[in-house]
C-alpha cells in the first residue's frame, strides 16, 4: 500500500475527529446543498468535500482555500486541503498543510501524533520512498579439484631451454585438490533523495578456507558507493566508485579501485538492455610488474517470460600493465538463465567465454601469450523459509593457453546456506 493511499484513507477520519465527530463530511454536504453563497465558510467546506467526492480536485482546493482565507485556524478544513493536495500528487504542499495542523494548539495530542506520522510518510514519498537495506550472509562447504589454479602437467618443456629436455615441475606448481569452507556477507543501503534520485552504499566480505593448506586461502573485502537516477519510464543511470582488497594465502595480494557506470533501458514488457563501462586500477605490492589499468565496455540483453529470466552479454576491453608481458586485450560473452520451477525452488545456469590476447613477448616460451577460457556453472536455490535458502552449485573451468603454465582445468562444487533480509 502506498504512503499517499494510506494518508488519504486516514485523513478522512482525522477530519471527523477535528470536527468533534458532530458531522461526517457527507453530513455537511447534505445539510448545505441548498446554499449557494460561496463567501460562507460552511458552504465552501461542503462544496470542497463534494468536489473531492466527484474527483474535481483543483475545484476542491479552491473551495478549501476560500474557507481558510476567512478561518485560517479551521484545522479540519486544512486537513481536507492536505488530502486534496495528496490526491493531486503535490505531496510537498500536503506535507506543509499537515505540519500546520500538527503544530496547532487547537489539535488534540492524539491526533497530532498521527499527523506527524502522516507527514513523515509524505516526506518519504517526496524523497522517493524510505531508506532500504538488504543484507545477506552465507556459509558453505565445497570441493575444489584445482584450488591453486595450476597446470595439470607434471613435466614441461621450456622452448628457450629445450636442449635440457622436459623439466619436472615443483609440487607447488602442480594441481592440488582440496575440500574448503566458505563464508561471505553483504550489506547494501539505498537512500532516496527524490522520486528520481537515490544514493547507495555497500560492503562485501568473503573468505575461502582451504583444508589442504592455508597457502591457498582467499579473502576479499570490498566497498562501493554511488548515485542512481531513475526515470518514470524505468530508464536507470548508475554511477559508482568501488575499492577491493584481496588476500591470498593469508597475505595481502592486491588492491583494486574502480569507477563504474551503467545505463539500464527497458525495451518492452519482456526485454531490457543494460550498457556498462568501468575503469579500474589494480596494484600488487609484491609483484609491481603486474600493476595494471583496465578499461571494460559491455552490454547485456535481458529477457523475462513468466517464470523464466535470461540474459546474453558481450564485453571487451584492454588492460595495460607495468610489464608489457602482462598487458592484454580481451573479448568475452556470457549467457545465462534462471527458471522458477516451484514457488520455493529455482534453478540457474551460466556460460562464459573469454579470449585474451597478450601484447608482450615471452622469452621463456618464445611467443606472445594467447588464452581462451570457458566457465560453466549450474545451481539451484531452495527456499527453506522467507529468509533462509539452500544453494547447491557446480562449476567447471577450461583454460586453454599456448603458455603451458596457464593451461588447466578446474571443477568446483559447493552446498551453501544463505540468509537474506529483507
Amino acid at each position: 500500500m502506498s504512503a499517499t493511499f494510506t494518508i488519504l484513507t486516514l485523513l478522512t477520519l482525522t477530519f471527523a475527529a477535528l470536527t468533534g465527530h458532530a458531522e461526517s463530511p457527507l453530513g455537511i454536504i447534505e445539510n448545505t446543498t441548498t446554499h449557494t453563497d460561496l463567501s460562507n465558510p460552511r458552504t465552501n467546506t461542503a462544496h470542497g468535500l463534494k468536489a473531492l467526492d466527484e474527483g474535481l480536485t483543483t475545484e476542491a482546493i479552491a473551495a478549501f482555500e476560500r474557507v481558510l482565507a476567512v478561518e485560517p485556524n479551521n484545522m479540519a478544513v486544512r486537513t481536507e486541503l492536505a488530502r486534496a493536495y495528496a490526491l493531486l500528487g503535490d505531496n510537498a504542499a500536503a506535507a506543509r498543510e499537515l505540519e500546520t495542523v500538527a503544530t496547532s494548539p487547537q489539535t488534540p495530542a492524539g491526533i497530532k501524533d498521527n499527523l506527524h506520522s502522516y507527514t513523515s510518510l509524505l516526506t518519504q514519498s517526496l524523497r522517493g520512498g524510505p531508506r532500504t537495506y538488504r543484507a545477506t550472509a552465507q556459509i558453505g562447504l565445497g570441493a575444489d579439484s584445482n584450488i591453486n589454479t595450476a597446470t595439470n602437467s607434471s613435466y614441461m618443456v621450456l622452448p628457450a631451454l629445450a636442449a635440457l629436455g622436459p623439466a619436472k615441475l615443483d609440487d607447488s606448481a602442480q594441481t592440488k585438490s582440496s575440500l574448503y569452507s566458505e563464508a561471505s556477507a553483504n550489506l547494501t543501503v539505498r537512500q532516496p533523495l527524490s522520486p528520481a534520485w537515490a544514493v547507495y552504499a555497500g560492503a562485501d566480505a568473503s573468505h575461502k578456507q582451504a583444508f589442504v593448506s592455508n597457502d591457498f586461502n582467499q579473502s576479499t573485502l570490498s566497498a562501493e558507493t554511488g548515485v542512481q537516477h531513475t526515470s518514470p519510464e524505468g530508464r536507470r543511470l548508475t554511477l559508482g566508485l568501488s575499492a577491493r582488497q584481496f588476500w591470498y594465502g593469508n597475505e595481502s595480494y592486491s588492491q583494486t579501485y574502480a569507477v563504474t557506470g551503467n545505463w539500464f533501458q527497458p525495451l518492452g514488457v519482456h526485454t531490457a538492455l543494460s550498457t556498462y563501462a568501468s575503469a579500474a586500477h589494480s596494484q600488487y605490492p609484491d609483484l609491481p610488474a603486474q600493476d595494471a589499468d583496465r578499461l571494460t565496455l559491455g552490454s547485456t540483453l535481458h529477457a523475462y517470460y513468466g517464470n523464466l529470466s535470461a540474459y546474453a552479454g558481450l564485453y571487451g576491453g584492454t588492460e595495460s600493465a607495468e610489464a608489457d608481458i602482462n598487458s592484454q586485450n580481451f573479448l568475452g560473452t556470457t549467457l545465462g538463465a534462471e527458471y522458477l520451477l516451484f514457488p520455493t525452488l529455482s534453478t540457474y545456469t551460466e556460460a562464459r567465454y573469454e579470449h585474451r590476447d597478450y601484447e608482450g613477448y615471452n622469452p621463456t616460451f618464445l611467443t606472445t601469450r594467447d588464452d581462451n577460457q570457458l566457465d560453466l556453472s549450474l545451481g539451484m536455490a531452495y527456499a527453506l523459509s522467507s529468509h533462509f535458502s539452500l544453494r547447491p552449485s557446480i562449476g567447471y573451468r577450461y583454460a586453454n593457453s599456448n603458455i603451458p603454465m596457464a593451461d588447466y582445468t578446474r571443477w568446483q562444487t559447493i552446498i551453501a546456506l544463505r540468509y537474506t533480509r529483507p
